[in-house]
């Protein structure tokens, strides 16, 4: 996991003692804990940091959510997520206190995430039919051959949908050729 220089940014904001203070601070690590698992809204931080700085409070908490989420998403333990910080060049009591507020709900927020992930659906059954279109209401003599493709597709919810298209004999080709660009991609990412 790489952190952008913006989140970087945010953090190194946060981690200032001028604009947050060590108690504020770990209230603003516990609290965004809180907001990403869905116990407490936003509303909580204008109500306790009404003294600080909207921007830098706003822009801290979305570094600390987006380095939270991403590692949780990853599912890294507190050292590599410590050693990831350190990286940013974050105080290492700054980074304690993210560490141990990540480390005691990384489970429950995974666990979350687990469920309001957004994924595809999966095809699973394919079936075509091909015609060979004659002519049109504007044109008298076309001649082309046209292919209706079914993709029957199941989303995470056991649901199934039917996607229905029709394309020529090179869209299909180019179609299946992308469908092959993309399966040698994965074989090539997935570890041998």
């Amino acid at each position: 996991m790489e952190l952008s220089e913006e989140i970087i940014r945010g953090l190194n904001v946060i981690a200032d003692n001028s604009n947050l203070n060590e108690a504020q601070f770990t209230k603003l690590a516990v609290l965004t804990i809180e907001i990403l698992l869905r116990l407490k809204t936003e509303e909580i931080l204008d109500q306790e940091f009404n003294q600080v700085d909207k921007l830098i409070l706003k822009q801290g908490y979305a570094s600390l959510s987006t380095v939270i989420l991403e590692a949780a998403k990853i599912n890294i333990d507190g050292i590599a997520l410590k050693g990831l910080l350190k990286e940013s060049q974050l105080a290492e009591q700054r980074i304690g206190i993210i560490t141990k507020v990540y480390e005691e709900k990384v489970n429950v927020l995974r666990s979350l995430l687990a469920t309001t992930a957004f994924t595809f659906p999966h095809i699973v059954d394919v079936d075509w039919r091909l015609d060979y279109q004659i002519k049109t209401n504007k044109i008298e003599k076309v001649g082309i051959p046209l292919y209706f493709i079914n993709l029957q597709t199941i989303n995470n919810n056991n649901e199934s949908k039917v996607i229905n298209f029709s394309c020529t004999a090179e869209e299909l080709q180019d179609f299946v050729t992308k469908l092959k660009d993309a399966t040698k991609q994965i074989e090539r990412m997935l570890p041998k």
